[in-house]
This record gives C-alpha cells, structure tokens and sequence, in this order.
C-alpha cells in the first residue's frame, strides 16, 4: 500500500472514529442500541411515558436503527454532505429521486396500519386535493380522466397483497408531496404536540415544501416540561434521519419546543407555528389507539 493510500484509510478511520467517539461522548445516545427507543436516552431529568405496546407511539420507538457508525446515504449512491444527524433509521430508500420528508412520514404511518390489516384507515391526498385510500386501491379502484375531470373508476383486479400496496405507495409518492400531506393534516396547538405529530410546510411559490416527524418525547415529570426528538427525509431523497440539536447540544438530539414559539428552527429548515400539525382523521395517536382497541382484545 502506498503512502497516499495509507494516509486517506487513516483519515476515513479517524472521522469514523471521531464520529462513533462524539455519539459515546453524549449521554443521550447509547450507540450500541438498535432501535428509537434504546438509542436514544432522555436527558437527565427527564423520563419516557410507558405506552400501550400496540399504539402507533410505540411502533415509531420500535423502529431500528443503523449502526452508529452509518450515514446517510442518497438514492445515487452518494454520501449526505450536511452531516445534520444522530441516528439513521433502518427504513428502505428507493433508488430513485421519489421519497422525501412527507413519504416517510406517510410510509411509517401506512406501514403501521397495513400490518394491522387497517386498509381503510390508509388514505392519502394528492396536491391536487383529491383522496385515495388503499381500500379503494385494493378493490381495484384508480382515477381515470373523465368528461374533464378525475374520477375513481374500478379497472383494475382487487388485490390486497404486499406487492399491491408497495404500488399504492408509489402512486402516494409520485402525486403528493408537502402540499398533500398538508391537506392530510390540520393545525395543532404547540402544547398538544406528540409523537407522530408533524411539522410541515407545503411548497408554495416562494418556497420549497418539506416536513419532519414527531419521532418520541420525553417529559419531565417534575415541571411537565416536554422535550421531541424529529426525524426527516430530504431532498435530494436520502436515508430518514433523526436530526441533532446544534442549539442546545447538551440534550441532543432532543428539542426543546416553547408553547408560545412563533418558530421551530431544525438543522436544516425553520418552521413557523402554523406547520406545527396533525393529521385530522384517525391518525393521530389517540384516534389510533382507540381504532386499535377491538383488534388488540381480540389478540
């Protein structure tokens, strides 16, 4: 091996170690956890609330984790350069430019519910402001263009397999972004925010769209102060990512989140109070809990 190539291994192994040695040197993190939950801790101070093992709260803590030593990777192949995260999550990446911040928020939330056989409650906007659930989906049901305007039509074989929702996803993907998870979402009280809660902002003319999720919160049971841990996508589409706190370094990667704040500032975009949300039918927590209650008894 010559000294050139000696000294670039040498390199690669010191950022990776530096990197690893960063995440030991944070409390919060425990690197050898493979899922949410285990990987990162609560600050000091600061406790998990115990959760129903079914609800969708839980599901999104059970998510696993990449090694502590992964990067995020795009969909070419080629390394994130803003280096702006604690954690990658362990959720397929696509090998093409399609899956950005609002469709792994709309993948988590679908993969959920699909594994609970929930198909109705699996419904999405596109920009334009039309709705397809995958019920309807499953019952062979797509818009076709009709007498000048989009209809649902049954044309296609019902099928509810895997394989049929996988294809139900990407049409999702392909005709919305963070404008049709908008319409999919209200507003929400900054005091009311939780996990599986989004922060989301629709592409305008001024502006790109882009939304991060409500991954866990910690409370602190003394002054009921609540701090959140946010993932996202990005563009160009890359591996979903739980962000670190460059603000408060101490308790990243968590967030502290005033109830009066006019703004929530991430690594890499600014929210304003008005993209604090929730999506309005059956998909916040509580709605899926309770939708979840029959199925559970059941088990």
């Amino acid at each position: 091996m010559n000294r050139f190539a000696l000294m670039l291994l040498c390199l690669i192994s010191v950022g990776i170690s530096s990197s690893v040695l960063a995440q030991q040197q944070n409390t919060n993190i425990n690197t050898g956890g493979t899922t949410v939950h285990s990987r990162v801790n609560p600050p000091e101070g600061f406790i998990r609330t115990p959760l129903p093992s079914f609800s969708y709260q839980a599901y999104l803590q059970s998510l696993a984790i990449k090694n502590a030593d992964a990067k995020v990777m795009r969909f070419d192949g080629n390394e994130k350069k803003f280096e702006c995260y604690s954690a990658v999550l362990d959720v397929e990446l696509l090998d093409k430019d399609l899956m950005h911040g609002e469709h792994y928020i709309q993948l988590l939330r679908a993969n959920y519910l699909f594994n609970h056989s929930k198909y109705d409650m699996i419904s999405f906007h596109y920009d334009d402001n039309r709705s397809l659930s995958y019920a309807q989906w499953a019952d062979g049901y797509r818009y076709v263009w009709q007498d000048s305007l989009y209809v649902l039509d049954s044309i296609a074989i019902p099928n509810s397999s895997e394989v049929s929702f996988i294809k139900y996803m990407n049409e999702i993907y392909e005709n919305s972004t963070a404008i049709g998870l908008s319409h999919d979402t209200e507003l929400l009280e900054v005091s009311k925010l939780s996990i599986g809660d989004v922060l989301v902002q629709p592409e305008d003319l001024d502006h790109k769209g882009h939304a991060v999720l409500v991954l866990d919160m910690v409370v602190n049971p003394e002054t009921g102060e609540k701090l959140y841990l946010f993932a996202q996508g990005y563009m160009p589409a890359q591996n979903m990512h739980i962000l670190h706190n460059p603000y408060e370094p101490e308790i990243s990667p968590w967030f502290r989140v005033q109830e009066d704040a006019l703004y929530v500032a991430t690594p890499q975009w600014t929210f304003r109070k008005k993209h604090v949300r929730r999506f309005k039918i059956n998909a916040n927590a509580s709605n899926l809990l309770e939708s979840l209650e029959d199925l559970v008894e059941g088990d």
